[in-house]
């Protein structure tokens, strides 16, 4: 957790760790949060609510447009 909030201080400064931790946040809440739409699919039980289904309708739009740009700077 503490990596995660130095990444402002961190880009601010230009090290390229921050980039790093920044693209590791991003990927891991804009990829990994598409899993709660995929494993309710991929299980043999039938679909309900899978925890995390409504925060991910924020965090990952979020997350992709953190990655986008962080790729065009």
């Amino acid at each position: 957790m503490g990596a995660w909030l130095a990444i402002p201080l961190l880009l601010r400064r230009g090290y390229e760790l921050g980039r790093y931790l920044a693209w590791t946040f991003f990927a891991s809440m804009g990829l990994t949060e598409l899993a709660h739409f995929l494993m309710p699919v991929l299980a043999n039980e039938p679909y309900g609510y899978f925890p995390g289904m409504a925060s991910v309708v924020i965090l990952a739009p979020l997350a992709c447009w953190g990655m986008w740009r962080l790729s065009h700077e």
